[in-house]
């Protein structure tokens, strides 16, 4: 009996020892746990404060990029002041170097201020008649620098109209008189700047670049000069397919694309046509979602309502009190939308709607060729300026299939504001057809680049122009890479901690706590993107 006490005693005292153990185990993976949190909260704070020095060393390294060229820009303001100090033995100074605009004549010598004045004043007018009847009298006349009895110094003069100078600046040949010399406003700034733009064309030419020129903005001294290529904002690359077809039915689309139907209808109010328009979208076997109209020739919001296509909703600006004109956008009620903008002015018209789900702004313009190029760019551009991502379809009677001037500064302000023409510039995709001439007045530019783009040019009988079906497909993202690493399952952990403590008699629940580890795979999450996504109901 005693020795069985014993052995009872030794096999208690023996599991109260395994037990103890056990709860010291216990004891220290719950330390290591908290170790382990500890050091993942330190690797957080470390990684969050190497983010936030990454973001202020990025910024000091912008700030100092932007320091360096204000600097580039005063030296070299510097050196061009340096070489105007430089005057020769008669005292005129020298006229590569004349900045200013317009004039350039002998100084009166007298030491009065007015009669000064009235001398430059007089001669000036003197001048202009010259070169051109019926001019204007100048706004202002102010000799440039600092009086000097013995010297001549260039004379400055504006006119309050912009034509007036280029009239002045067109015609200066017909100044017969050698003493005086006439040149456009150019700051040393903008004298600098001209000078690398030239080094750059040649460097660039020389390269292997061609159709590039220099090219200057619609200013009123000419102030600002950027190099440009011809066809830069006319680029289109693997990103757009394009395609001609006859009838509807031979469109090849994509199914998960947002749609497009583009067409200059000239008076969808006149009998039959608003009908025809129904049947085309009707005959569409995939959902147009955006419906474009110009020259829709509407007069009135009363005969705007009655033209209502089943399942969308009709946006519209129509002339008021004048014949012509008119843009319509018809909107598809699967997806969510509303009005932004609409605008006329000189005859152009604008109007704007926003697309909700995928943060896109689809305009509609027409431009009557008579109105006014530059005021027309200026607005345009005001607009462009206002939209993050944007669709702008329409007739601006730019033919880019005949480029000038004004179809070269339209491609400017597209391409400056980083929207590209989606056409295909040539004469088999043109948009309006004569029997001597093919041109292309019809254009759709965008500013997305990560989407592809496709593009049908479509024969019609509407009108004298050809309507365009344009797509935007799903932006496919790249594929995600993934990770694999180990982590606890600590609800588990838990779970058995709570069963070993409870139950001293389970000793091999012990190990599988210690060896309690999960395989996980996580993706890595790319930046976020602004291009389009998601499925478009049809």
């Amino acid at each position: 009996m005693t020795k069985m006490m014993e052995l009872l005693t030794t096999s208690i005292n023996a599991q109260n020892e395994s037990a103890a153990k056990i709860r010291g185990d216990i004891a220290d993976i719950k330390d290591q746990m908290l170790d382990i949190q500890k050091s993942v909260g330190i690797t957080d704070h470390k990684i969050s404060s190497l983010a936030t020095e990454q973001k202020v060393m990025k910024a000091e390294v912008q700030n100092l990029a932007g320091a360096v060229l204000k600097t580039d820009v005063k030296i070299a303001s510097l050196e061009i002041d340096l070489q105007k100090l430089h005057v020769n033995s008669t005292g005129s100074v020298l006229r590569d170097l004349a900045p200013y605009d317009e004039v350039l004549s002998e100084e009166s010598e007298s030491v009065n201020f007015d009669e000064r004045k009235n001398y430059d004043k007089s001669e000036v007018l003197k001048t202009v008649e010259l070169i051109t009847e019926n001019c204007p009298e100048p706004t202002q006349i102010a000799r440039i620098g600092k009086y000097k009895s013995d010297g001549s110094r260039p004379i400055k003069v504006r006119f309050e109209s912009e034509e007036t100078a280029k009239q002045i600046l067109k015609n200066k040949n017909k100044l017969k008189s050698t003493s005086i010399k006439i040149f456009g406003d150019q700051t040393p700034y903008q004298q600098t700047r001209f000078k690398k733009l030239k080094d750059e064309l040649n460097h660039r030419t020389l390269g292997g670049e061609n159709n590039l020129q220099i090219k200057c903005t619609s200013n009123r001294h000419c102030s600002c000069k950027k190099l440009h290529s011809l066809n830069a904002c006319c680029r289109n690359d693997k990103t757009t397919t394009y395609q001609i077809v006859n009838n509807y039915g031979d469109l090849a689309y994509n199914k998960k694309s947002l749609k497009f139907l583009y067409a200059n209808v000239r008076s969808i109010v006149k009998p039959g046509k608003f009908d025809e328009l129904c049947c085309i979208v009707k005959s569409l076997t995939p959902v147009v979602h955006i419906i474009v109209l110009v020259e829709t020739w509407i007069k009135s919001d009363d005969e705007a309502k009655r033209l209502q296509i089943p399942g969308y909703t009709h946006y519209y600006h129509y002339r008021q009190n004048v014949v012509g004109g008119g843009v319509s956008i018809f909107a598809t009620n699967s997806l969510k939308h509303y009005h932004i903008e609409e605008l006329t002015q000189d005859d152009n018209q604008y109007i704007w709607i926003h697309l909700a789900k995928f943060s896109l702004d689809i305009g509609a313009v027409y431009k009557p060729g008579r109105t006014n190029g530059k005021q027309f760019l200026d607005t345009f551009l005001h607009q462009l300026n206002r939209r993050n991502r944007a669709v702008v379809l329409g007739d601006f009677n730019y033919n880019l299939l005949a480029p000038d001037n004004s179809v070269e500064d339209y491609k400017v302000t597209l391409q400056e504001n980083g929207y590209r023409i989606m056409n295909k510039i040539t004469p088999k995709y043109c948009t309006r057809e004569t029997l001597t001439k093919k041109s292309l007045l019809d254009h759709i530019s965008t500013n997305l680049k990560e989407n592809q783009f496709s593009l049908a040019v479509i024969e019609s009988s509407m009108s004298d122009h050809k309507q365009m079906f344009f797509e935007i497909d799903k932006y496919q993202p790249p594929l995600k890479r993934k990770i694999q690493y180990q982590s606890i399952d600590y609800g588990k952990l838990q779970m058995l901690t709570e069963e070993v403590m409870n139950n001293t008699k389970n000793i091999y629940w012990l190990d599988m706590v210690v060896k309690n580890n999960v395989d996980r795979l996580n993706p890595i999450w790319p930046p976020p993107s602004t291009a389009l996504r998601g499925n478009i109901k049809c």
